[in-house]
C-alpha cells in the first residue's frame, strides 16, 4: 500500500516552479514561506517539513487533516494537486492568508468592534463544528466549578481529558474516568458523589466543547483581563458567583444576549 508520501512527486528543486518571497514562520515543526506559483502566477505558502526531524506518520498525519480541511471554507486550503516533496523535506502548498492570524489583526488597546468580533465568532463557530464532525480535537474540554470538597487528583484527571486527540478517545477517557472515580470514592462522599453526577451528564455525555462562546470572547481584546476589569468598573457591572449547576445555563442565556 502506497503512503501519502509516496504519491507526492519528488521534485529535486522547488525553486523550478516556486520562487521564495520571504519567510511567514517557523518553528519545531519546520517554517512556512511565502512563494510565488510561477505556472499559475498566484502566491502561496509553501508549509516545508524537513525529512530529519519529521516523522513520516506525523506527515501523513498532517497531509491528510489538511486535506479534509480544505473543503470547509473559513479554513485555509491545501492544495492536493500542488504538494510535492524534494530529496530532504515534505512540501505542503497551500492558501496564502495575507492579513496573517487573527491576533496580529487586533489593534492594541482598542480591540474590534462588536459587530466584527460577530462575523468572526460565527465563522470559528463553523470551523470548530466541521472539525468536531469529522473527529478532530479543536477545544480544550474543561468546566470551572469550586473545588475546596474535591481532591486535587480529581482535578488533574479531568485536566488529562484534554489530551483526547478525537471524540471516540475521548468517550473512552471519560468511561474510564467515571470508573475510576465511582470505585475511589469508597467512603461515598457526597460532595464527589454529586459533582460526578453533574459533570456526567452535563459535561461528559452532552457536550463536545464546553463554553465555546465565553471563549470566543477573549480574542476581541488582546489583553483580556485588563478589558474585562475596565468593563467592571466603567459599567458598573459587577462579579457575582453562582453554584455549578446553574453556571451553565447562566452562561448560555449571556452568549445568547450578546450575540444577538
Amino acid at each position: 500500500m502506497e503512503t501519502n508520501s509516496e504519491l507526492l512527486p519528488l521534485i529535486a528543486d522547488s525553486n523550478e516552479r516556486f520562487r521564495m518571497i520571504r519567510e511567514l514562520g517557523s518553528g519545531t515543526y519546520g517554517r512556512v514561506m511565502l512563494a510565488l506559483d510561477r505556472d499559475l502566477q498566484q502566491r502561496c505558502a509553501l508549509k516545508i517539513l524537513q525529512k530529519s526531524t519529521t516523522k513520516q506518520r506525523d506527515f501523513q498525519r498532517e497531509y491528510n487533516y489538511s486535506l479534509l480541511l480544505s473543503t470547509h471554507r473559513s479554513i485555509i486550503t491545501t492544495y492536493e494537486d500542488r504538494c510535492f516533496q524534494t530529496p530532504d523535506a515534505y512540501v505542503l502548498v497551500q492558501e496564502y492568508a495575507p492579513l496573517g492570524d487573527l491576533f496580529e489583526s487586533i489593534p492594541p488597546q482598542r480591540g474590534l468592534p462588536e459587530r466584527a468580533v460577530k462575523i468572526i465568532i460565527k465563522q470559528v463557530a463553523s470551523a470548530l463544528e466541521f472539525m468536531h464532525d469529522n473527529g478532530l480535537k479543536v477545544e480544550n474540554r474543561i468546566c470551572h466549578l469550586d473545588n475546596k470538597d474535591i481532591e486535587k487528583e480529581l482535578m488533574k484527571d479531568i485536566k488529562m481529558l484534554h489530551l483526547s486527540s478525537s471524540k471516540s478517545v475521548f468517550k473512552l477517557a471519560s468511561s474510564l474516568f467515571m470508573k475510576k472515580w465511582n470505585m475511589n470514592n469508597k467512603q461515598k462522599k457526597q460532595s464527589i458523589l454529586d459533582f460526578l453526577n453533574y459533570f456526567d451528564n452535563e459535561w461528559l455525555q452532552s457536550n463536545d466543547g464546553w463554553y465555546e462562546g465565553i471563549q470566543m470572547y477573549a480574542p476581541s481584546r488582546k489583553k483580556a483581563l485588563e478589558a474585562t476589569n475596565k468593563a467592571i468598573k466603567d459599567d458598573g457591572i459587577f462579579r457575582e458567583r453562582h453554584v455549578l449547576s446553574r453556571f451553565l445555563t447562566i452562561s448560555l442565556t449571556m452568549i445568547n444576549s450578546w450575540s444577538t
